[in-house]
C-alpha cells in the first residue's frame, strides 16, 4: 500500500519574497510605470500600493510577507 499525505486540513506559514520587477510593462505616458506589489491567497489579500515605486520599469521591492 502507498503512502499518500493526510487529507486532513493543517495549519501553515506561507512566506513569499519579493525581490524585483524586470522589464514590467509600461502603464503611464512617460514609457514607466509607478508599481506596487499585491498578493492574494485565498481570502487574504495585501495590497501596498501606499509604498509604490515611482516611474521605474525595473523596481527593487526587497519584501517579504508572511
Amino acid at each position: 500500500m502507498e503512502n499518500f499525505p493526510s487529507n486532513n486540513l493543517e495549519e501553515c506559514l506561507i512566506r513569499v519574497y519579493i525581490i524585483r520587477g524586470i522589464d514590467l510593462q509600461a502603464k503611464d505616458s512617460n514609457g514607466k510605470s509607478d508599481p506596487y506589489i499585491e498578493i492574494q491567497l485565498g481570502k487574504i489579500r495585501i495590497d501596498n500600493r501606499d509604498e509604490r515605486i515611482t516611474n521605474t520599469t525595473n523596481p527593487i521591492f526587497g519584501k517579504s510577507v508572511d
